[in-house]
């Protein structure tokens, strides 16, 4: 009798309940946000240049932040960091080329936890063409890579028009970065608090 109840007080405490589910509030603003803001669902922009179609899409907070990292990773001077910053923010917005999803444009290795077992066949748990933050960061570093050693200028300049007049021509990379285009057509900082 010692032994049982010694084993039922060192037994391990039960684990916690789980936590109530979020409340209808909460999932109503959520919705309301979803809804004015586009938070579900990025649209992708099919550009056609030269013959070859880029699908990009409209980058969100952390595509923008991962693009300025690497911009300021790779520069050395004001000038390279606006190149680099162009860069990388156009390799974030690409999708696919010509169809192709940018990682498998790439070969970029999908992680074990990222694929699923489907009759039989290992594929993607995620839309081919918008896969989670970690794999698109993998592909737009290889595009970043051809950007800077084996395209052309012109194909950079081609993607950051598009980028800005078809895909996001609001301006909202612009609100963000914290730039104005000024009435001569220059361009300003907005300082940065």
């Amino acid at each position: 009798m010692a032994r049982a109840s010694q084993r039922a007080a060192a037994a391990p405490e039960a684990p916690e309940a789980p936590a109530a589910p979020v409340s209808v509030a909460v999932t109503e603003t959520l919705n309301k946000l979803r809804e004015d803001f586009g938070i579900d669902s990025i649209p992708l922009t099919e550009v056609d240049l030269n013959g070859h179609i880029f699908a990009l899409r409209v980058l969100d907070t952390a595509s923008v932040s991962t693009a300025i990292r690497f911009a300021d990773t790779l520069s050395m001077t004001e000038r390279e960091n606006a190149i680099n910053l162009q860069i990388s923010l156009v390799a974030m917005s690409v999708m696919s080329i010509d169809g192709e999803p940018l990682y498998k444009v790439f070969d970029i290795t999908i992680p074990q936890d990222q694929l699923i077992m489907v009759e039989g066949v290992q594929r993607v748990s995620f839309a081919p063409l918008n896969p989670p933050l970690g794999i698109r960061t993998t592909a737009a570093t290889q595009f970043m890579e051809f950007l800077n050693t084996t395209a052309s200028t012109s194909l950079l300049s081609a993607l950051w028009t598009a980028y800005n007049e078809d895909v996001d021509p609001k301006g909202t990379l612009e609100q963000l970065l914290g730039i104005v285009k000024s009435d001569e057509g220059g361009v300003e900082d907005i300082p940065l608090p």
